[in-house]
Order: structure tokens, then sequence, then C-alpha cells
């Protein structure tokens, strides 16, 4: 709380409140990666090809959201530090493939992709549907409104003043970034938060 100052050769009253709100993550983005390795770069890529589209048939029967797909990578294996070349190939074709579904089928849709030949998950991703995020922000900017006028109150009411109509109003409201776990953590499926910040400024005049 500032104290009561002159603005614009009126009495004023500043009220500033930060108000923060949890917003449930229902919707897991998962990257899956697919590695094939072979003597030559043309039987790589044709490996991991066939076995991409077992991978994709099986995502698209389960209906995910947002499918999306990455060109196909060819690595050489071989090197000063690899010789003779690893027995498994030569080279390497990777490709990968990211998409999104609720949080409570994540964890069969991991099985089944899995089973339908993904070598690695590499990301796990939580986020909050857009219309969760925008009531959350509704009511922390509601309740930020809320606070700071009720500073203002209390100061004004111990000067012996009373607060009269709100002068200017600054808001600033910020979303923290989305959960992420990377292979090797812990999914821990419905523990996870996006926040949203809502800052209110408030200058009134006083009666």
């Amino acid at each position: 709380m500032k104290p009561a100052t002159r603005e614009n050769g009126y009495a004023t009253d500043t009220g500033d409140r930060v108000w923060a709100r949890d917003v449930e993550t229902t919707i897991a983005k998962i990257v899956l990666r697919m590695e094939k390795h072979a003597k030559t770069a043309a039987a790589a890529q044709s490996a991991v090809v066939s076995a991409f589209s077992t991978l994709m048939a099986y995502l698209r029967e389960q209906k995910v959201n947002n499918l999306q797909t990455a060109m196909v990578q060819l690595h050489d294996r071989s090197g000063p530090s690899v010789s003779p070349p690893p027995e498994s190939g030569r080279y390497s074709a990777i490709n990968r493939v990211s998409f999104e579904v609720p949080v409570g089928q994540c964890g069969l849709i991991l099985d089944g992709a899995v089973e339908s030949g993904a070598t690695r998950i590499e990301c796990v991703s939580f986020r909050a549907t857009s219309e969760a995020n925008g009531a959350a922000r509704e009511n922390a900017i509601t309740d930020a409104l809320n606070d700071a006028k009720r500073e203002a109150n209390i100061t004004t009411a111990a000067l012996g003043l009373k607060l009269g109509s709100a002068m200017k109003v600054i808001l600033t409201d910020t979303f923290e970034p989305e959960t992420r776990v990377r292979l090797g953590g812990s999914l821990g499926m419905g523990l996870f938060a996006e926040k949203v910040r809502a800052r209110v400024s408030m200058t009134f005049e006083l009666a």
C-alpha cells in the first residue's frame, strides 16, 4: 500500500495487490521417438518408415489430438572413436511424433505406443485448457481488484477519510509455463497445475 498522495489536484490513495490461482492441467502432450539401425542409410530409413507407419496407425485409431510428425533424420554412427561400426548397423534413422490426449488416458496410450514400436518417450508435458485458464484469470483479477480496494479503504479510514471513485487501474497478468516431465521422471498424473497471476494497482480519489 502506498501512502495517500496528491495527483492532478486530487488527494489519492493506491491499492496494489497480487492474486494467484492454480489451474488443473487436464491435457497431456507427448513426444515419442522411433529409431532403427541398419548397415546402410537406405535400409535404416526404410526400416524406420515401415515401423513408424504401425505406430501412426495405432495413434490414429486412438483418435489422439494434434498429431504431428517430423522429418526422418539419418545419422552415421561410426567415427574415429567407434571402430569397427556398431554390430546393429552403421546408420541410424530417427523419426518423432507428438500428440495430445486427456491426462486420464496418458498411461494407456503410452503403453500401447511402446507396444506399437515407439523406442523412447522423449517428453510428456501437461497443460490446462484455454477455457480453464480464462476462468482462472477472471477470478484472479476479481480477487486482486477487491483486495486492492479493501486495502485502500483500510488506509483511508485510518486517516479519517472516505474512498472516492477509482481514477486509474493498472492490470498485469501472467501464466507460468506448463509442467514438463522428461524421460526418467515420475508422471504423477493429476498432480500438476499451471498458475495464473493477476496484479492490480488502483488509484482512488479521496473524499
